[in-house]
């Protein structure tokens, strides 16, 4: 089951990431428009806070929580990016997140997902 997104939702999450996440570069490369004979073009989300995109749908879903009084404990299960984003997201908008992580699973983004402040469960 799918939700419907109109123009005036993406309006309101772009000004909620306004000043709060960053404009990633779009580049191209030669040698991969040359491989194929066309024009590529390269979104650099790892220039994005903590690395990847979904840092701005896990602010805008913990924005609306918060914005809506609907408390102030977010979660997610995720054995990286997106609770590394969602446990950011929590940070600034000084909301409680916890993370569950599967196993198995990279120490590395669990200590990340830790340093930005979240609860961390592995199971």
């Amino acid at each position: 089951m799918g939700v419907e997104v109109f123009f005036e939702d993406i309006l309101r999450a772009r000004e909620a990431l306004h000043n709060v996440s960053h404009v990633t570069p779009v580049k191209t490369n030669a040698e991969l428009d040359a491989l194929i004979s066309a024009t590529i073009f390269l979104k650099c989300e790892t220039a994005q806070r903590t690395g990847s995109f979904k840092f701005r749908g896990a602010y805008y879903a913990a924005s609306q929580v918060d914005a809506k009084g609907l408390g102030r404990t977010v979660a997610t299960i995720s054995s990286g990016n997106h609770g590394q984003g969602l446990a950011l997201a929590a940070s600034l908008l000084n909301l409680s997140a916890y993370v569950i992580i599967p196993k198995p699973y990279v120490p590395r983004k669990q200590l990340a997902i830790a340093q930005h402040g979240a609860h961390v469960i592995v199971v």
